[in-house]
């Protein structure tokens, strides 16, 4: 995480100037951020074949697609007599697997760190989101885990609740229009890059109410199930949603 706080704080959301004049690394690669990028590939390469090799060690039919380095070691391995075609490698699965820790480590990290805070400050939030995950685990033998999501309704509300009071992510990714349109009075053109100030989306008065206000129950309708509101889009929308 300190790595890529350092990372996070060269690059802006174009790539930094170093994807604008990728020349400039041989003239300032300390100011360009060059230099910080060959030591966190060096850094994340060793921390992430430590992890590849003990899942190598271990692969099994059975658990060959129980996670992501799995999976990939047994592509890998399929394709092994297609050496020069294939695109299944070694440096490909510790690439794959940075994206997965630049794009979730920090706004991870972060949603943890907010929503511990949210459940000491509101002592009957905590007692619910308690309640709920006891009630599962000890009567009905019901784990925590993402397959689940639907038993627990009142944490995931919670959870969502997290990343629309603090915007997570206060900018969206990069949208590309893909045609000429109008939007409240502006025309954009076709390919115009778009960003969505999410700030301004998740403290919306007009659709909220009292967005101000930390309130779980807003994502939970009439039967207590959950519902996702179209203005809440903490990482955007679109198919990478």
């Amino acid at each position: 995480l300190e790595l890529l706080n350092r990372r996070s704080k060269v690059f802006d959301i174009c790539g930094g100037v170093l994807s604008q004049i990728p020349w400039l690394r041989y003239v300032a690669p300390n100011w360009t951020g060059y230099n910080l990028i060959c030591q966190m590939n060096q850094e994340m390469h060793a921390f992430f074949l430590e992890a590849i090799n003990e899942h190598r060690a271990s692969i099994t039919k059975e658990n060959a697609e129980s996670d992501l380095i799995y999976a990939y070691i047994r592509e890998m391995n399929e394709h092994s007599d297609e050496s020069e075609n294939t695109t299944f490698s070694e440096t490909q699965l510790t690439m794959t697997i940075l994206d997965f820790f630049i794009a979730g480590s920090q706004t991870t990290s972060n949603t943890t760190d907010l929503a511990l805070m949210m459940l000491a400050l509101n002592r009957d939030v905590q007692q619910r989101v308690y309640d709920e995950i006891t009630d599962n685990l000890e009567k009905h033998k019901i784990p925590v885990n993402l397959c689940n999501r639907e038993y627990f309704p009142y944490t995931s509300a919670f959870i969502m609740e997290v990343q629309r009071y603090f915007h997570i992510t206060p900018i969206t990714g990069p949208r590309r229009a893909l045609r000429n349109t109008t939007l409240d009075g502006y025309n954009v053109p076709k390919d115009t890059t778009v960003l969505i100030g999410l700030r301004v989306v998740h403290m919306d008065k007009t659709h909220w109410g009292d967005p101000e206000v930390f309130r779980p129950e807003r994502f939970l309708d009439a039967e207590g199930k959950i519902f996702r509101d179209e203005y809440f889009m903490p990482f955007g929308q679109g198919r990478r949603r």
